[in-house]
């Protein structure tokens, strides 16, 4: 399965074909944006929309899994140190461990509201997506970090946890 980001799809469509193993591919779109692209007719008619199957799940249809902690979880790409890309495997014991190591860092639960501020792909977002998923919190997504915006969007969610640079 690959999922992307409303708007990127056409760089997957020059490889769509060669991805074989691929069964699903999935647009994370607003519903609105994702009938709008549809009704104009461009490549993203070809992706299934992540909001209709999320409000289409149901508990019931999920198969269990089953997974080795050291199994490959995520794969990341970095520069490193060298400053030559490289693929970084993370194990299903990295990410858990990360996440418990945040949740008992910051005394995360499920009230917390967590603003994303950094990019998801960028260490994995120091491992607070799974933290944060793992409590129950809520998450808010933003496309792109607008100061003034900032305080709006954290107020109007009652934002209790972000990342950020202490300058």
């Amino acid at each position: 399965m690959i999922i992307v980001e409303e708007g990127l799809t056409h760089l997957i469509e020059t490889v769509r074909d060669r991805l074989k193993t691929v069964e699903h591919f999935i647009i994370g779109a607003d519903k609105i944006a994702a009938d709008k692209d549809v009704e104009a007719g461009n490549s993203e008619d070809r992706w299934q929309d992540y909001e209709s199957l999320l409000s289409a799940a149901s508990p019931d249809k999920v198969e269990p899994v089953t997974v080795d902690e050291n199994d490959t979880a995520a794969l990341l790409y970095t520069s490193g140190t060298t400053g030559n890309p490289k693929g970084v495997m993370l194990t299903h014991r990295n990410l858990y461990l990360n996440a418990i190591n945040l949740i008992i860092e910051f005394g995360l639960n499920d009230s917390d509201v967590y603003l994303h501020t950094l990019a998801m792909f960028h260490c994995n977002g120091w491992g607070a997506p799974y933290a944060v998923t793992g409590v129950g919190g809520k998450h808010v997504v933003v496309k792109k970090f607008e100061p003034g915006a900032f305080f709006d969007l954290a107020t109007r969610e009652a934002m209790t946890f972000a990342c950020m640079l202490r300058l």
